[in-house]
């Protein structure tokens, strides 16, 4: 039943979202306070800056649920993380830290990784597709990140935001195949049999609304370029091949280089 409550609670915010409007209000030394409500729930969002890094507090407290997020964006080095205390008003309260490697991100919607900074566990989120998870954590984690996120967009911008996501790319990369099937089937692929000669999973593209995108896909193991995947056409095989395939693509399957 608490599992079902929790649930309940964060997909309504997730359903209900709207950006809210923040209002920038100077306050002992916080940069902007905003209180955010919902038809059932309120979100308080607080941001302060140091420096060139940005930290922004997400507060949720109900009767049912506390969550308190704190997001620090480090526009200098473009390293992005995440705190999380967590209590469901049982005995246990849960922290998780989490480095965070952004994919996408626009003004509302983010695909990112999350890495466990204590067990080195990763977890993609899609903030889109994000109330098909049957985990509560899963959604109070992307819940919680999106409202801070959206509050970067909006104090910082879109272009400096993305650019934080465009330098961290060029450390991000799908580590393994499990979090790179999740992303594939977004994209319309599907698992083929076969391996690169790099021993990592190839997918095919197969569903008729599928991205624009080559034939076959597999993760790219080194990123080298800010790379998430590397494409051919026609043959699988060809994705052994630097010559032979057809380029290096970002998370949603644009081409960024050969």
């Amino acid at each position: 039943m608490k599992r079902k409550i929790i649930y309940s609670i964060v997909v309504s915010l997730l359903f209900s979202y709207v950006a809210p409007n923040f209002l920038l209000v100077q306050a002992d030394g916080v940069d902007s306070v905003t209180s955010y409500e919902t038809d059932e729930q309120s979100i308080k969002i607080t941001e302060k800056a140091e420096e060139n890094v940005t930290i922004i507090t997400t507060l949720l407290d109900t009767k049912d649920l506390f969550v308190e997020s704190e997001l620090s964006i480090d526009f200098e080095t473009n390293e992005i993380s995440m705190v999380n205390l967590f209590n469901d008003n049982s005995d246990e309260v849960i922290q998780k830290q989490y480095e965070i490697n952004l994919l996408t991100i626009d003004s509302e919607d983010f695909r990112a990784i999350f890495i466990d900074k204590e067990s080195g566990e990763e977890t993609y989120i899609n903030t889109e597709e994000v109330q098909a998870s049957v985990a509560p954590l899963v959604v109070v984690l992307a819940t919680v990140a999106r409202y801070g996120f959206t509050r970067a967009v909006a104090k910082h911008g879109l272009a400096r935001v993305t650019q934080a996501q465009l330098s961290n790319a060029s450390r991000t990369k799908l580590a393994t195949d499990k979090i790179a099937k999740e992303l594939a089937e977004e994209l319309g692929y599907v698992k083929i049999s076969y391996r690169t000669k790099f021993d990592t999973a190839i997918f095919k593209k197969s569903a008729k609304d599928a991205v624009d995108g080559p034939d076959f896909i597999t993760r790219d193991r080194t990123s080298h370029i800010g790379g998430v995947w590397k494409g051919a056409n026609r043959n699988w095989e060809n994705l052994n091949s630097d010559i032979k395939r057809s380029g290096t693509y970002d998370a949603v399957l644009k081409r960024i280089g050969d």
